[in-house]
C-alpha cells in the first residue's frame, strides 16, 4: 500500500478532512491530495509529525509489515542455504545479492552473504575478489550489528580472510578478542540448562566436541625450522587415533554425520600406506572410505543416533562447498597416481563399482 493511501486511510478513520490535515501539518490542502492521489510523497521532515497525528509508526505509515519482511528474509536465507549447503555458492551468491538489494539493512542476508562469499574463496583460492567481499561485509557486520552471533561469525571469517590474504597480524589480534574455549555460549547452555532440553544440549555440546578434535587431530604445523611437526608416520598414529575415538564415542557403527568424517580419515591413511606400497592396507583403508562415502549417500547425515551418549539425537542434514556427493568426490581421488599400482587388482574395482551406483550431485531441495 501506497503512502497516500495510508495518510487517506487514517485521515478517514478519524474524520478529519483534507483542509484539517494541512493545517495541522502547516501544508497546502492541494498537497494533501496530491498525497493521496499518489501524484506526490510527504517531505521526510514530515514523517515524525504525520505519525504522532495518527499514532502510528513509521513503519506502518511506509506500508512496511514487519512481519512480512521478516518471513520474506527468512525465506531468501532458506533458498539461499538450499543452495549454498550443497555447494551451489554461486548460486547462493545471487540470491544473497538480489535479498540484499530488496532489504539493504538485514545483518541476516549480509551474514549468510559473508559465509557463500568466503566460502567461494576456499572452493577456488583464485576467486580473490570474493575474498575481500567477505571481508568488506564481515567489517560491515562489525560497524553496526549488535547481534552477538553475528559479530562473533564475522570475527571468524575475518581471521580466516586475513591470514589467507597473509595479514596475520590482524588476524591474531582479532582472535586475541575472542572467548575462551571454555566460555562458550554452547558450553554455558549445556552446564547451566536442566531437564531434558539440557541433556540435548549436552549431546549437542558432545557432538561437537567430536568434529572438533577430529578437525584438530588433523593439523600437522609446520616448526619454526620449517620442519613439520610431526613426521608421516606420526600422522598416520594420529588417524588412527581418530577412527578410535569416533569408536569409542559411537560404539554402535550408527555413524549418521561422522561418516564422511571417517570417510576422510581412512582416505587420508589410504594414501599414506599406498605411499609405502603396502597393499594390503590400503585396499583396507579405500574399502572402509567407499563403505563410508556410500552411507553418507543414503543418510545424508540425517537421522537419529542409538549409541549410549548421542542416544536420541536427532540431526536434520549437513552443509558441504562440493556439489558432488562423497561418492563422487572419492572417485576423483582415486584418479590419484598414488593407486596406480592397484588399479588392476580385483578389489580396486570392487570399490570403483560400489561407489559408482549412487555416485552424481547432491540434490538441492525442491529441484529433484
Amino acid at each position: 500500500m501506497e503512502i497516500g493511501t495510508i495518510i487517506k486511510k487514517h485521515r478517514r478513520q478519524r474524520d478529519m478532512t483534507q483542509e484539517q490535515l494541512a493545517e495541522y501539518l502547516r501544508v497546502s490542502v492541494s498537497a494533501v491530495s496530491q498525497w493521496e492521489s499518489g501524484k506526490t510523497a510527504p517531505d521526510l521532515s514530515l514523517i515524525p509529525a504525520i505519525c504522532n497525528l495518527f499514532n502510528i509508526s513509521s513503519d506502518e505509515l511506509l506500508g512496511i509489515n514487519l512481519e512480512q519482511k521478516e518471513q520474506r528474509i527468512s525465506d531468501i536465507e532458506d533458498q539461499a542455504n538450499q543452495h549454498s549447503s550443497r555447494g551451489q555458492l554461486w548460486e547462493a551468491a545471487d540470491i544473497l545479492e538480489a535479498g540484499l538489494r530488496e532489504y539493504p539493512d538485514s545483518f541476516g542476508l549480509i551474514h549468510d552473504l559473508m559465509y557463500v562469499r568466503f566460502s567461494q574463496y576456499c572452493a577456488n583460492h583464485d576467486c580473490l575478489h570474493e575474498l575481500d567481499e567477505a571481508i568488506r561485509l564481515a567489517n560491515r557486520i562489525l560497524d553496526g550489528c549488535t547481534i552477538d552471533g553475528y559479530r562473533e561469525a564475522a570475527k571468524q571469517v575475518l581471521c580466516y580472510s586475513y591470514d589467507n590474504k597473509g595479514e596475520l597480524d590482524k588476524a591474531l589480534e582479532i582472535a586475541r578478542s575472542l572467548p575462551s574455549i571454555y566460555i562458550t555460549n554452547q558450553g554455558m547452555y549445556a552446564r547451566l540448562q536442566t531437564g531434558s532440553e539440557g541433556h540435548s544440549a549436552h549431546q549437542s555440546l558432545l557432538s561437537h566436541l567430536l568434529d572438533l578434535l577430529n578437525q584438530e587431530l588433523s593439523v600437522n604445523k609446520i616448526l619454526d625450522d620449517g620442519t613439520p611437526a610431526y613426521t608421516a608416520d606420526e600422522m598416520a598414529i594420529l588417524y588412527h587415533k581418530q577412527l578410535t575415538l569416533h569408536e569409542l564415542m559411537i560404539e554402535d557403527g550408527n555413524y549418521g554425520f561422522f561418516h564422511t568424517r571417517l570417510q576422510d580419515i581412512h582416505m587420508a591413511l589410504a594414501y599414506y600406506y599406498a605411499g609405502k606400497h603396502d597393499s594390503e592396507k590400503a585396499l583396507y583403508h579405500l574399502s572402509a572410505a567407499a563403505d563410508h562415502a556410500v552411507a553418507f549417500v543414503a543418510c545424508e547425515g540425517r537421522g537419529a543416533y542409538t549409541c549410549l551418549l548421542l542416544r536420541g539425537r536427532v540431526t536434520d542434514g549437513f552443509t558441504t562447498n562440493a556439489s558432488n556427493n562423497n561418492a563422487t568426490q572419492m572417485q576423483g581421488r582415486l584418479s590419484s597416481p598414488t593407486f596406480d599400482f592397484l588399479r588392476s587388482t580385483p578389489e580396486f574395482t570392487a570399490i570403483l563399482d560400489r561407489l559408482k551406483p549412487v555416485a552424481g550431485s547432491w540434490e538441492v531441495k525442491g529441484e529433484a
